[in-house]
């Protein structure tokens, strides 16, 4: 009984439990004040979906031509380019590196933006010019869950490069709505041989509509 009295009552032991303690609160609160004092911003883009107007699989359509401006386009595609802005905070203005727009080239002419696409909205549309090939977005706020797209007339296959500097914000590629579709149309042939196969299809469709709702600034 008396040693388990000194085991109890001895100093050693509670400065050590103050310690631990100590360092377990510090830690906690360092987690939390860097969570909010740099809040994580994230800035989802590509091109989503890209349609050529011209051209079948048994190639191009002779009877048929598109022209711009009056000038007939060798192979003309749509376009649709796609910005979406995650995280618990907004990307403002100053986060531009030297006060200069994110670029987004498209290695082929950029003839014209037909329509744009901003939600919700309430949220301001963010600046953006054509330059040649590119289009340039910005300096702008852009508002947490914003999603913008961008239905661009250009002449040629899309190749996508970026150069986008942003204080803070982390870049990522959006997955083509091809890509998505092709693994449901596999899965879907492959349900037609077994049971078990048929249940690829839901978990395709499940993951679409996570990766929509991802995207969406309603989600």
């Amino acid at each position: 009984m008396l040693l388990a009295e000194e085991w109890y009552a001895s100093d050693v032991l509670w400065a050590a439990v103050g310690s631990v303690v100590a360092l377990v609160t510090g830690f906690t609160a360092a987690v939390i004040s860097h969570r909010v004092g740099t809040p994580k911003r994230r800035l989802w883009y590509g091109i989503y979906r890209s349609t050529r107007l011209l051209a079948e699989e048994t190639g191009r359509v002779p009877e048929l031509e598109v022209r711009h401006m009056g000038a007939v386009l060798e192979d003309p595609y749509i376009v649709e380019f796609r910005i979406v802005s995650r995280g618990r905070q907004d990307i403002p203005s100053s986060s531009y590196d030297a006060g200069q727009p994110i670029t987004f080239d498209m290695g082929v002419p950029v003839l014209g933006v037909l329509e744009t696409e901003n939600q919700p909205v309430t949220s301001p549309s963010p600046r953006m010019t054509l330059d040649a090939t590119a289009l340039k977005i910005g300096p702008s706020l852009l508002k947490k869950r914003q999603m913008v797209t961008y239905t661009l007339l250009v002449d040629g296959q899309p190749n996508l490069t970026s150069v986008a500097a942003l204080e803070g914000v982390d870049l990522r590629l959006l997955r083509p709505a091809r890509e998505v579709d092709g693994a449901l149309a596999l899965a879907e042939d492959l349900g037609t041989f077994s049971p078990m196969l048929a249940l690829g299809p839901v978990a395709v469709r499940a993951f679409r509509t996570w990766q929509r709702n991802r995207q969406s600034p309603r989600a």
